[in-house]
């Protein structure tokens, strides 16, 4: 399921979004509880659309080391990029593939 935001700040492909707490039906990227899903090939600029994929199957980069079937949150340096998850309120879904830094690979896309 892919819905159409505003962005609040830069928002690349590939990274995981939350909702702004000062745009009010905007997102970016951020370390915060309640992730949205992952921007995928539409990223945007800072006033501009992406697209979320909010339900379903995409891709996410990796900001540190995650092994196939983990599940991921967004990074602690808020620029949405994946890491290992380690609080439930924060994840997003998992990874069907493995990875390193930088990888972009595919996953399941399920918040909680």
């Amino acid at each position: 399921m892919i819905k159409n935001f505003k962005c609040d700040g830069n928002v690349p492909n590939y990274r995981i979004v939350t909702g702004s707490p000062s745009i009010v039906g905007a997102v970016r990227t951020n370390h915060a509880a309640g992730p949205l899903g992952i921007v995928q090939e539409r990223g945007g600029t800072n006033g501009g659309d992406c697209d979320v994929e909010m339900l379903g199957f995409g891709m996410v980069e990796l900001a540190e080391t995650v092994n196939a079937w983990t599940a991921i949150q967004g990074h602690t340096d808020n620029t949405g990029r994946a890491q290992v998850n380690t609080d439930i309120n924060w994840r997003v879904g998992r990874v069907l593939r493995g990875g390193v830094a930088g990888d972009i690979v595919p996953c399941l896309i399920c918040p909680n």
